[in-house]
């Protein structure tokens, strides 16, 4: 468990920790990778996340990784990809998520070309720099790193990178039953949370996700006697309604 924990704090650190001679080739390396996968339009309907999983693989290869240790799921019409790094004990593995996808941007709307990584004072501009490239990045180089350090995890590792977040979720669905992850332990997506540094690189908070958003869906009747709008009552069925609504969302946030 603790390589597994250096394995998360990799992820955090990676593109933000102070340089130093044991970081900076990770962290030039990471740098690469993030502007490379900025640059793939992985949007729907522009058939670029099997290009992008294709240029990761290759990274990963060249970095150690075996051709057995990495495969891809095809679904409705996007690619999604998975790495593992064997552990040393046998047990559940921990899963790694991250997607490779981005909302589209019409370059033409945009000050600065939506998919060339731009660094300007200190700050990146790009479509999917945050959402979620930068967590592909984070995986991709914590992966190098592991390998090049040689670092086995007490449990086995599995790196998800899902084709198809912002839209139908087809590939996520694909990844989830898979034999390599359908039996993981927990999983932790680099699309929520987040470490945070102060300016000199001292972490102050690692915020995590314990679930995501969902919706609820009710169903309100109100009663009243009603009448003909030109002739409004005080006690109109909608201001009743709306009234109740008030309430029930004072009683939600205390």
């Amino acid at each position: 468990m603790k390589n597994s924990i250096l394995a998360i704090a990799a992820v955090a650190a990676v593109l933000s920790a102070p340089v130093d001679a044991q970081t900076a080739p990770y962290q030039v390396k990471a740098r690469e990778i993030y502007a490379r996968i900025v640059s793939f339009r992985t949007a729907e309907g522009q058939n670029q996340t099997a290009a992008m999983a294709a240029y990761l693989q290759d990274v990963l290869k060249a970095g150690g990784v075996p051709a057995a240790d990495m495969t891809t799921v095809e679904a409705a019409g996007a690619t999604a990809m998975i790495v593992r790094v064997p552990g040393q004990k046998s047990g559940r593995p921990i899963l790694f998520s991250a997607h490779m996808d981005v909302v589209d941007a019409r370059p033409e709307e945009w000050e600065r070309d939506p998919f060339t990584l731009i660094e300007e004072n200190g700050n990146f501009y790009g479509r999917g720099t945050m959402d979620n490239k930068a967590g592909v990045a984070a995986l991709v180089s914590t992966i190098l790193r592991l390998k090049s350090e040689q670092m086995r995890p007490a449990r086995e590792l599995v790196f998800a990178f899902v084709g198809d977040e912002e839209t139908g979720m087809e590939t996520t669905a694909a990844i989830a039953a898979h034999p390599w992850v359908k039996n993981a332990k927990f999983a932790i997506n680099t699309d929520a949370g987040g470490g945070v540094l102060d300016e000199s690189g001292k972490p102050l908070i690692y915020l995590v996700q314990g679930a995501e958003k969902t919706f609820a869906t009710f169903d309100a009747t109100v009663h009243n006697p009603g009448g003909h709008s030109s002739r409004p009552r005080a006690d109109n069925a909608i201001y009743q309604l709306a009234t109740r609504s008030r309430r029930s969302r004072r009683i939600d946030s205390r």
